[in-house]
């Protein structure tokens, strides 16, 4: 059955063909020497069941996987029922096997976790598209990937309904402000209206300055509302009779 997505979204020939050959490096390693046992010229049939409900991906992978394990222990047709992008229920037979025993049960654990890995990340992916699928919002991947599957969890991604943002670190830049955990939980827990109401009635002052732009980062993310208020608010000292301040951005 071929797959019914579009072909810009497969991916690279180049890539698949490696990811594959460094997971049967892995598996397999110099030889699958418990299939030895069974006879050269052994048949067998196989089916893949999903278990759970899904989107199925990977199936291209899965192809590849006995495609070069053939090459040593004998070919093996696959008959997919279900192509990548697909709705899959739980019980659904997805493929049927048939070819050489030896390489069915070489290259089944293989084929298995590539699939169940690329599902999962097409299957994340597909929830949160359907949330904002009434919007023009697009929900971007990461580089949070697993080593080695970059490109193969990328292309899971978009079968899901979701889009790339950059490979690596080589094809875009990205610019981050980081803000250290302390001072990230001091912002949420001292609102301007918070401060406002906590020193209401004290005799001490609390000033709220005017709206100002952050020059740290681009204009429209960063209206921050800057509160100043005396250090002996909260049991400071003065030194050299003037008054520390403080200043606490809450941004919008």
């Amino acid at each position: 059955m071929q797959t019914n997505r579009p072909n810009s979204l497969l991916p690279s020939r180049e890539d698949l063909i490696n990811i594959v050959r460094m997971t049967l490096e892995e598996d397999v390693g110099s030889g699958d020497i418990t299939a030895a046992l069974i006879p050269a010229g052994r048949a067998a049939t196989a089916k893949i069941i999903g278990r759970e409900s899904g989107i199925l991906c990977g199936t291209h992978y899965a192809e590849e996987v006995f495609s070069q394990i053939g090459l040593t222990s004998g070919s093996v047709a696959i008959d997919w029922l279900v192509g990548d992008g697909d709705e899959v229920k739980e019980g659904t037979v997805i493929a049927s096997l048939s070819g050489s025993a030896r390489s069915i049960l070489t290259g089944e654990r293989s084929a298995l976790n590539i699939l169940q890995t690329l599902s999962a990340t097409a299957t994340t992916s597909r929830h949160y598209a359907r949330l904002v699928q009434h919007t023009k919002v697009k929900i971007l991947d990461t580089r949070k990937t697993l080593p080695a599957l970059r490109t193969a969890q990328k292309y899971a991604v978009r079968v899901g309904g979701c889009d790339n943002h950059r490979v690596g670190l080589f094809d875009a830049f990205l610019i981050k402000r980081i803000i250290s955990p302390p001072v990230a939980a001091h912002r949420r827990r001292h609102s301007t209206q918070d401060l406002k109401q906590r020193f209401a009635g004290r005799n001490r002052s609390a000033n709220v300055g005017r709206v100002r732009r952050s020059h740290c980062r681009p204009r429209r993310y960063c209206h921050a509302r800057q509160l100043r208020f005396n250090a002996n608010h909260r049991g400071g000292k003065t030194h050299g009779g003037k008054s520390q301040t403080r200043s606490i951005r809450q941004h919008r």
